[in-house]
């Protein structure tokens, strides 16, 4: 197998992220959920002390996810927001997928749900299946 040069991993990444937001959505086959209990009791403080990441579905998706999550894209239905989230693993090439659901209750956010699931191969199929 030919290894890249590392310079041109980075490239491809974001090529690669930037075709995923351009299709459809990705096919989730079986994912794992997350804890959000915590999470949310972290989001009630920040709300109280008016931290500015506690006041956006977006925001609070970047926040629960940390730095090593891209944003992909966030659809509305009615009072909640789907926030689609992507990290890519250069070592195994392996696409980890984040899918929060947050609910509007009243003018504040709330965490409602958080699925992970990866991608060991190319395409839209995202499971929990180990990759080999």
């Amino acid at each position: 197998m030919t290894r890249l040069p590392a310079r041109i991993l980075p490239l491809l990444w974001l090529l690669a992220v930037s075709a995923f937001a351009a299709e459809l959505p990705p096919m989730v086959t079986s994912y794992a959920d997350k804890p959000v209990q915590h999470f949310n009791r972290e989001l009630d403080e920040a709300r109280r002390q008016q931290a500015s990441w506690s006041e956006s579905p977006e925001q609070i998706s970047r926040h629960y996810a940390g730095n090593q999550f891209t944003l992909i894209r966030t659809v509305q239905h009615q009072n909640e927001t789907l926030a689609y989230l992507s990290k890519s693993s250069l070592e195994d090439h392996q696409q980890v997928l984040l899918i929060l659901t947050l609910k509007q209750q009243g003018n504040h956010w709330a965490l409602k749900r958080a699925q992970v699931s990866w991608q060991c191969k190319r395409g839209q199929h995202f499971s929990t299946d180990p990759c080999h």
